[in-house]
Order: structure tokens, then sequence, then C-alpha cells
């Protein structure tokens, strides 16, 4: 009996173990698809307007209910753009100190949003703002991970959005 007790026990275990696995794999297979799903659209990006709406369709239900993309003017001073709003003057520290900061984290931790920069490879585009719609969501490594590789992906769209802008006024002055 006490065999049978203890072979059972193991079998549980190791279904459990399985089960547990299972999920863990199912849920990094959705956030895969949606990372492609989201670098896809950006690929297609021509002007701001589609990189802020692709934003706006991936990323809440991903990580929380409100997204804000703050991007710099001619004068460096980020703004809101699209319909989403967030604190200009935490975008901005971190705008000009490329460092996150706001929920979450140790720099001005009592900010509603976390606040991400855009880093491409020249420079810094702009800034992420986002709303967690759970507290404690963005404490995964796992949704972290998956959050700096999304940040990064609207990074480089900007910047190249901002290259084929930089390539139509030459065009345009030369001709």
């Amino acid at each position: 009996f006490a065999l049978m007790l203890g072979v059972a026990l193991l079998i549980g275990q190791m279904a459990a173990k399985l089960h547990r696995e299972a999920r863990i794999a199912g849920l990094r297979e959705r956030r895969a698809i949606a990372l492609s799903s989201l670098a896809r659209d950006l690929s297609g990006a021509l002007v701001i307007e589609q990189i802020v709406d692709i934003v706006d369709r991936h990323l809440p239900p991903l990580f929380g209910n409100d997204i804000a993309l703050l991007l710099p003017d001619s004068n460096e001073l980020v703004k809101s753009v699209g319909a989403h709003r967030a604190d200009e003057s935490v975008a901005q520290w971190v705008y000009g100190n490329q460092t996150e900061a706001g929920a979450g984290t140790q720099t001005l931790a009592a900010a509603a949003a976390r606040y991400l920069p855009l880093k491409a490879p020249m420079r810094t585009r702009g800034v992420l703002a986002l709303t967690p719609g759970q507290t404690g969501v963005m404490d995964e490594p796992e949704l972290k991970r998956l959050l700096d590789a999304c940040a990064a992906q609207i990074a480089l769209a900007l910047e190249r959005v901002h290259y084929v802008e930089v390539a139509q006024d030459a065009l345009v002055k030369m001709e």
C-alpha cells in the first residue's frame, strides 16, 4: 500500500509539473505571436500616425489599459501623440536621461504610469508611458522582457519613419 501511495504521489507531482509547464509554454507562445504581430505591423508603417494606431491596437491587451506615446518636437520637448495622455514632465525626464522611471521603478515611483525611453540605434526617439491594468503586473520578468522588446520595435519603427522623412525632404530640396 505504501509503495502504491508513493508511486501515486510521484505521478501526481509529475503530472502537475507537466501541466504547469504546458501552461507557461502556452503563455510564451501567445506573447511571441503578439510580438511578431507587432513587428510585422510596424514594419509596414510609413508615418507616425500609423505607428500610434499600431501601438494603441497591440499593446493594451498585453500590458494594461492605457498606453501613451510621447514624441519629441523640434525643440526636443516630448508631447503626447494620439488619444492617450501622460505626464509630460516625467516623460521629459525619461527622454533626457534615457532611463525608465515611474510606477514600479526606483525613480519617480509616485507616477501613475511606467515610462520607458524608446531607444533606437542612433538616438532616443520618444517615450512609451504604460499604466498597468493590475498592480504588480510589471513585476513579472517575462512581461518586462516583452515590454522591452516591444519598446525596441517601436523605437526602430520611429527611427525608420524619421529617416524616410529626412530622405523625402532631401529629395524635395534637390528638386
